[in-house]
Parts: structure tokens; C-alpha cells; sequence
């Protein structure tokens, strides 16, 4: 008897004896069910075999091209794990192995798998025992493919002054970068003016709680990159920590001030798929000016875009408070 055609008759045999409590699920048709989930999902025995998997983990994990795979490393073994540092990973701490050697459900393990092709897929896997009870226990082990946040988080710069999820400049380098700003010879056209932007994204709480953390991260690091796409150099673009954001737009039209934050709000709400789910993200944002001639140091204005930001949320969010705006 197969997993899925045991378990069924567990779920029957459930109950005190009263079956017609419970839906009419046939072998065929929850194997519909888990081959229609868009994350990996695999039943592993407790000596590392994979018993069976569903269509996401035979296309993720290559299974139909594969002989002998396994969850262990021993002589048959064709699949590799990965640390993220992308040393070999021992069997100890492959997801399976931990939901055994704990007894428990264990979530949120990164590893990389190397593909037949030689490049790397990085997993979330998910493993929980099929039987608690039992010490020779199958454990179904699910899995979602994270290689973009994971190649994203590689972008670190080794100069330190990178943000590792995004690659975007950090609070060090926004601050160099608006002082050295303050220190060159300014135009004095009053028609241009230099715009510090602090972005900061609403409700990234909920966000977490429904894609996880790694979906959440991925969702903001989409985004961002769309802002850098469309604000390229001069402006700047930059991660502060968590969801707050600071872009320093150049040369910008005193009167098109408002119609840039306009801008910047429609890129930020444009939707990015996440496993399949459409997220749209939105903003709070405060903003203010660098006038030429302007005596501020870059944390001043960094300050007072922020006090705008702050306010903006207290409305509710969504929205730009200008710091400069009169009346």
C-alpha cells in the first residue's frame, strides 16, 4: 500500500468508527491535489529514500532524470545539499534527518541543491514527521524555490557598504553620498532642487505573516529593484534597515516635485508575483529638499524626511508628506 492509499485509510478508520464524517477522498484524487500545489513536496522513508513526490518536486528537484536519488548521502546518492555558505551540507542537518532527530516539525532550513546542469537551487524546506509515534517514521519534507532572494542576499559588496538582501547602497553610503552632495558647487537655479525620499513600506508585518519572511523579503526586494530600474543614475537609491527605503532624486523640477512622488507611488504598487500570489506593496513616504546653498548636514535632511515619512503614517500611509511644503 502506498503512502497516499495509507494514509486514506488512517483518515477512514479515524473518528470512532464513523467514516461518513469524512470527505470521500480517493488515492487519485489527492494526488490532483498535491500535484496542483506550486511548492515541493516529498515523502521520504526513514532510511532517506524518496517514496513519492509530487510534480513541483520532480521538476525542481530533476527526480525523472535522476537514478538512485535520495535525501542521504551514501553511494547512490544524486542529489547534493548545499550550506549557504555552498559547502557540501552533511547529512545531519538535511531537513528530513532534523525532523527525525528532533521528533518535530522543523521549518525555514535554506539549502541548495546542484542541478544536472551545474547550477544551483536554493530551497525553504519544511519537514514533519508522518507518524510521530513511530521511530521508523516516513517524513514529508515541502519546499518552495528561493534562488532569487537567495542570488539577490550574494550581492553583498565587500566593501561594506551594500545592502546583502537588495544590493542597494546602505545608510553609510546614502549619507557619504548626500554630504559629498552638500559639498560640491551648486547651481543656484531655485527651479532645480536635489529631493531625499524616505520610503517606507506599509503593513510589512501582514506581508510576513502570509508569504513568510524569505516571501516578504523577496517582495521588497522586487520592488526596489523596480524603483532602481526606473530612477537610474544620477538618483540614488538606497536600504536604510527593514522596510525603510531613502531615495535622493537629482535635478528635479520644483513644480514636478509632486508629480515624482506620483510616480514613485505607482512603481510601488505595481504587482509582483510571489509562488504564484500577486502582491502589490505601498508606502508611506516623507520627503525633503536639498536647496543650494543648504548648511544641513545629510543627517538633518535624512531627519526631517523621516519626521515627514512618520506623519504620512499617522494618515494612514499610502501617501507623501512634504517636510518643505508651506501652510
Amino acid at each position: 500500500m502506498g503512502v497516499v492509499e495509507e494514509r486514506e485509510t488512517q483518515l477512514i478508520e479515524t473518528r470512532g468508527g464513523e467514516p461518513q464524517d469524512w470527505p470521500a477522498w480517493d488515492a487519485q484524487s489527492l494526488t490532483t491535489v498535491l500535484d496542483s500545489l506550486a511548492g515541493g513536496l516529498v515523502v521520504v522513508s526513514a532510511e532517506g529514500k524518496i517514496e513519492q513526490a509530487n510534480e513541483a518536486a520532480n521538476r525542481i528537484l530533476e527526480l525523472s532524470d535522476r537514478r538512485g536519488s535520495t535525501l542521504e548521502f551514501n553511494a547512490s546518492c544524486s542529489l547534493t545539499f548545499r550550506s549557504d555558505s555552498g559547502t557540501r551540507l552533511p547529512a545531519r542537518d538535511f531537513p528530513n534527518r532534523r525532523a527525525i532527530d528532533t521528533r518535530g516539525p522543523v521549518s525555514g532550513i535554506v539549502v541548495g541543491v546542484d542541478r544536472i546542469d551545474g547550477s544551483r537551487t536554493w530551497l525553504e524546506c519544511n519537514a514533519v514527521l508522518l507518524h510521530p509515534e513511530d521511530p521508523e517514521s516516513q517524513v514529508v519534507v515541502s519546499f518552495n524555490d528561493v534562488t532569487e532572494i537567495q542570488t539577490m542576499r550574494e550581492r553583498l559588496s565587500i566593501d561594506g557598504e551594500r545592502d546583502a538582501l537588495t544590493g542597494l547602497p546602505n545608510l553609510k553610503y546614502v549619507i557619504r553620498y548626500i554630504n559629498e552632495l552638500l559639498g560640491t558647487v551648486r547651481s543656484l537655479d531655485r527651479h532645480k532642487v536635489d529631493v531625499v525620499m524616505v520610503i517606507n513600506f506599509d503593513k510589512l508585518r501582514q506581508l510576513n505573516a502570509s508569504l513568510g519572511h524569505l516571501g516578504g523579503d523577496m517582495a521588497l526586494a522586487m520592488t526596489t529593484e523596480r524603483l532602481r530600474q526606473e530612477l537610474p543614475e544620477p538618483h540614488l537609491i538606497g536600504r536604510v534597515v527593514g522596510a525603510e527605503f531613502i531615495a535622493v532624486l537629482r535635478d528635479v523640477d520644483e513644480e514636478a516635485v509632486e508629480d515624482v512622488s506620483d510616480f514613485v507611488h505607482v512603481l510601488l504598487t505595481e504587482p509582483s508575483e510571489i509562488d504564484g500570489t500577486q502582491v502589490r506593496l505601498r508606502a508611506s513616504v516623507g520627503m525633503a529638499r536639498i536647496w543650494p546653498g543648504d548648511q544641513r548636514s545629510a543627517e538633518d535632511i535624512i531627519s526631517a524626511a523621516e519626521s515627514a515619512m512618520y506623519y504620512a503614517r499617522t494618515k494612514g500611509g499610502g501617501h507623501t508628506v512634504d517636510f518643505d511644503a508651506k501652510g
